[in-house]
Order: C-alpha cells, then sequence, then structure tokens
C-alpha cells in the first residue's frame, strides 16, 4: 500500500531580470530609468538580475563609474 505524500506549500522567490539596458550618454541621466526603478517597488522582487549589455561603449562605462563612486 502506497502513501501519498501531501504536497506542501514552497516558499517562492521573485525575481526580476533585466537584460541588454545599453547605457548610452545620451540615456545615462537620473530620470531616464524612473519608470523601471517604480515597477520594481511596486513588484518588489526578491531577486533582481541584470545580464546582458550594460554600457553601449566602454568610455560611458568607465564615466558611468564614476558617477556612482
Amino acid at each position: 500500500m502506497r502513501r501519498r505524500m501531501k504536497k506542501k506549500t514552497k516558499d517562492c522567490v521573485k525575481i526580476a531580470h533585466i537584460s541588454d539596458l545599453h547605457f548610452t550618454k545620451d540615456n545615462i541621466n537620473d530620470g531616464c530609468y524612473e519608470t523601471l526603478r517604480l515597477d520594481l517597488l511596486k513588484e518588489g522582487p526578491n531577486v533582481i538580475v541584470i545580464t546582458g549589455d550594460i554600457f553601449e561603449k566602454e568610455k560611458i562605462q568607465n564615466c558611468y563609474n564614476q558617477r556612482i563612486a
């Protein structure tokens, strides 16, 4: 006789996956990703994963790194 195991409810992890932001000198201002920020706050993910190209060109990356330092 087989016993059936009761299904246990599992805790879920909400993941936001953002890919290919492609920051450029023209879109790297403080308001350009405000909608994304607000959406993330609304959805409340446990983890945010950013993949793909973040910067369009290396020169922009160096500029951005100086801004956030």
